[in-house]
C-alpha cells in the first residue's frame, strides 16, 4: 500500500460497515472513527479494524510504562492492519501492508479461548473482498498482491521483492 491508496482504502471500509480505531492511545476509551489521523505525512502505522457486529467486544492493554494503552489484540474482535508503506521517510523501500487477527489465545490463568465463530467467519470474509476489490497478482508470485499504486512505484522504480516478500526495494546501482 502507497498513501495515495488510503481513500479507497477508508471507502472499501465504510462499504463493509468497518470503523477504524487508533491502535494506540492516551486514552483508555476506545473511539470509532472512519478516519485517523496521519502521522508525518502518512497513514498510521498500525489501526484496529471492527466491524459494527463487533464493536462491543473492544479492550485496551493496561497502560505501558510510555503512558500509552493499545487495543488488546487477544481479547478484543478486531482485526489489526498494519499499513505498509516508506517507514521512516525511506522512498527507497516499500513495505507491504498486512493484516492480523488473533483466533485463540491463552488467558491469564492459562486457559485457551477460542473467539465466536461468526466473528471468524467475517474475517475470512472481509480478507476475501479486501483482496477482489483492491488487489492484484503482479510478478512472479501467486501469493503476493498489491494495490495498482503500490504495482505503479514497483513499476517506475523497478523495485525488488526483499527476503520474506514483506518489503520491496529499489536496486542499487
Amino acid at each position: 500500500m502507497v498513501s495515495e491508496d488510503w481513500e479507497s482504502m477508508l471507502d472499501f471500509f465504510r462499504k463493509q460497515s468497518v470503523n477504524l480505531i487508533e491502535f494506540k492511545s492516551r486514552a483508555p476509551n476506545i473511539d470509532l472513527v472512519n478516519d485517523v489521523p496521519w502521522e508525518n505525512g502518512r497513514p498510521p502505522f498500525k489501526v484496529g479494524l471492527v466491524h459494527q457486529d463487533y464493536r462491543t467486544n473492544l479492550l485496551r492493554s493496561d497502560k505501558d510504562i510510555f503512558d500509552w494503552y493499545e487495543l488488546d489484540t487477544d481479547r478484543s474482535s478486531i482485526i489489526e492492519f498494519d499499513t505498509g508503506g516508506f517507514y521512516g521517510g525511506n522512498m527507497k523501500k516499500l513495505q507491504r501492508a498486512r493484516f492480523y487477527t488473533v483466533n485463540d489465545y491463552y488467558a491469564r490463568r492459562g486457559e485457551h479461548v477460542t473467539k465466536d465463530e461468526q466473528f471468524k467467519k467475517w474475517v475470512k470474509s472481509f480478507y476475501g473482498k479486501f483482496r477482489r476489490a483492491l488487489l492484484h497478482k503482479y510478478g512472479e508470485t501467486d501469493f503476493v498482491t498489491y494495490t495498482e499504486n503500490a504495482i505503479q512505484w514497483i513499476k517506475a522504480n523497478n523495485a525488488v521483492l526483499d527476503g520474506g516478500a514483506n518489503s520491496l526495494s529499489i536496486p542499487q546501482n
